[in-house]
């Protein structure tokens, strides 16, 4: 993931999780370093729950389909 939020000069702030404000974080390298680490990982814990959510639709969307009770488009 590019670091959108620092190439548009941006700052991110988690009310409950100080650590990730990214505001105090500018002169501090170990801050800075932490608050990008966390955010990767809250970013992939989220793409992967959207992939998770994507994958359990299609199933549920074929199981529906051969139910019959949707029909697919022809």
């Amino acid at each position: 993931m590019a670091h959108h939020h620092e190439a548009q000069s941006c700052a991110i702030v988690v009310i409950d999780m100080p650590l990730l404000d990214t505001r105090e974080n500018k002169e501090n390298i170990t801050g800075r370093f932490i608050s990008e680490l966390v955010l990767q990982i809250l970013s992939y814990v989220a793409q992967v729950e959207r992939e998770n959510i994507r994958q359990r639709q299609a199933e549920g969307v074929a199981l529906a389909k051969a139910r019959g009770v949707i029909h697919a488009a022809g």
